[in-house]
C-alpha cells in the first residue's frame, strides 16, 4: 500500500472514530435526558456499547403521486425535518426531539426485547437477564408517557406547518402515517403527505353566478375532512342530509383585509366544529376564531336546490349584521356610521389604543360581547395610543357610563391575567 493510501484510510478510519463518539455521546445524553442512567449502567459492557452505536433508520418523509406537483414541496421537507429534530419538554425535566425518541430509544428497546426474546438462557446470567428486564420495564414507561407527549407535539408542529402551507382555494394538504413492523414497534415510522386540490363549483346567488370552493380541513389525527353544517341546527326538515360547505374567494379576501394577522390555523379551529347563529333574512353566521377568541363571523346562506351552503362573506364581530353590533346598538345607541367614526370596525382598535386601560369601557365591551378583544393586545404587544379612550366616552356620553348600573366593573388586573393566559 502506497504512501499517500495509508494517509486517506488513516485519516478515514479517525473521521469514522470521530463520528462514532459523537454518536455514542448523543445517544447517552439521550439516555440521560429520559432518566434511564441507571438501569442502562446496569447492562453488560459489551451490550452498552452496542446499543449506544446502533440506531433505528430515521422517520422518512414519504411524498404521495397527489403532493409531487405541489410548488412548494420543498417547505413541506423543511418543516417535516425541523419538527423531526425540535427538541419538546418533557414532563418532569429535560428535553428531547421525536428523532431521539425513535432512534436511540425505540432502537435501544427493540433490541433488548429481541436479546430477552431469542437468546438462550444460557446466553446471560439470572442476574442480567433481571437487569435487561429492568431497563425494558422503564424505558416502555418512557415511551408510553413521555415518548407519547414527544410524538404528539412533532406530529402537532409538522401538521400545523402542512395547514399553514394550504389554502382553502388551492389545495389542501394532509398527511397519514406510515406505520412500521408492528413485531418491532407500534410507534409511526414516517408520514406520508398528500394533497387535495378543493371542488370548483358555480352558484346563480342574488341573480349572478359565484365561484366556490369545497371547504376541506386537514386533520390532526391524519385525514382529510370535508366540511358539512348540520342538517338540524340549519331547522331543516328531518330526513334532509347534511350541507357540504363551500366557501367563496370574496370571503377569504375580505378575512384577509379584515384580520390581516390571521392564521390557518384559524381554520381548523372554525370550521372543525361550526358554532352557527341565525339571522333574519335566512342566512347563517358560522363563528370565526383565532387562538379561542371569536373575531368575527362568515355569512354563509343554504342552497337547498343545490344541495349544500356557501359563504358569502366575513363580518368583524363588531359589523352591521352581528349579535355584538346589535347590542352597540341598543346599549350605546351606535349605528354604522357611529362604528366607523370609533373605528371600532378595524381590530386594530381594540390592541393599539388605551381603551383597555378604563374600566368603564371595559364593562360596556363586555355587554357588548367584545371585551375579549382587548386581549389580543398581549400577542401583538404593540404601542398604546393614548387618549382615545377619553375621546370614545366623550362621543358615547359620560351620563352612559355613569348611569350604566348593570355594567359590571372589570378588575382591570384579572383582565392583564387573561391576557397572559392567551399568550
Amino acid at each position: 500500500m502506497s504512501f499517500k493510501r495509508k494517509i486517506k484510510k488513516r485519516k478515514r478510519e479517525e473521521r469514522n472514530l470521530r463520528q462514532q463518539r459523537v454518536k455514542e455521546q448523543d445517544a447517552r445524553r439521550v439516555i440521560s435526558s429520559a432518566g434511564l442512567d441507571d438501569v442502562f449502567a446496569a447492562l453488560p459492557s459489551d451490550l452498552q456499547l452496542i446499543l449506544l452505536r446502533m440506531r433505528l433508520p430515521q422517520p422518512e418523509l414519504v411524498i404521495a403521486p397527489s403532493a409531487q406537483d405541489f410548488d412548494r414541496i420543498d417547505q413541506v421537507s423543511i418543516a417535516y425535518e425541523f419538527a423531526l429534530h425540535t427538541r419538546f419538554p418533557l414532563y418532569d425535566s429535560g428535553e428531547l426531539s421525536f428523532a431521539d425518541v425513535w432512534r436511540v430509544l425505540a432502537s435501544a428497546r427493540a433490541t433488548v426485547s429481541w436479546l430477552v426474546t431469542n437468546c438462550h438462557r444460557t446466553s446471560f446470567s439470572d442476574k442480567e437477564r433481571v437487569r435487561l428486564e429492568s431497563f425494558l420495564e422503564r424505558v416502555d414507561a418512557f415511551l408510553n408517557r413521555d415518548g407519547n407527549l414527544v410524538q404528539a407535539r412533532y406530529v402537532l408542529q409538522f401538521w400545523s406547518a402542512l395547514i399553514g402551507l394550504s389554502k382553502l382555494d388551492e389545495v389542501a394538504l394532509w398527511y397519514e402515517h406510515l406505520r412500521a413492523d408492528p413485531n418491532v414497534t407500534k410507534k409511526p415510522f414516517g408520514i406520508v403527505v398528500h394533497a387535495e386540490r378543493p371542488e370548483m363549483r358555480e352558484f346563480e346567488i342574488a341573480g349572478s353566478v359565484r365561484t366556490a370552493f369545497r371547504c376541506c380541513l386537514s386533520s390532526f389525527v391524519g385525514a382529510l375532512t370535508q366540511v358539512t353544517l348540520s342538517a338540524t341546527e340549519l331547522g331543516l326538515r328531518q330526513g334532509t342530509p347534511d350541507l357540504p360547505l363551500f366557501i367563496q374567494k370574496h370571503a377569504l379576501i375580505q378575512l384577509q383585509e379584515r384580520v390581516y394577522f390571521q392564521n390557518p390555523e384559524s381554520f381548523f379551529e372554525t370550521f372543525e366544529s361550526p358554532e352557527l347563529t341565525p339571522r333574519a333574512d335566512g342566512t347563517w353566521l358560522i363563528t370565526y376564531r383565532y387562538g379561542g377568541l371569536k373575531l368575527g363571523y362568515f355569512v354563509c346562506i343554504p342552497l337547498l336546490e343545490a344541495g349544500c351552503a356557501v359563504v358569502r362573506t366575513f363580518l368583524l364581530a363588531t359589523m352591521q349584521g352581528t349579535p355584538e353590533a346589535d347590542l352597540l346598538r341598543t346599549r350605546l345607541k351606535l349605528r354604522r356610521p357611529d362604528i366607523e367614526y370609533l373605528q371600532l370596525d378595524d381590530v386594530r382598535t381594540f390592541f393599539e389604543t388605551d381603551l383597555y386601560r378604563d374600566p368603564e369601557i371595559v364593562a360596556v365591551l363586555e355587554e357588548c360581547g367584545l371585551d375579549h378583544l382587548l386581549l389580543l393586545r398581549a400577542e401583538f404587544n404593540e404601542k398604546c395610543k393614548v387618549g382615545f379612550a377619553a375621546m370614545f366616552k366623550k362621543f358615547i356620553g359620560e351620563s352612559k357610563f355613569s348611569a350604566a348600573s348593570s355594567f359590571r366593573r372589570v378588575d382591570l388586573e384579572d383582565l392583564a391575567a387573561r391576557s397572559e393566559g392567551l399568550v
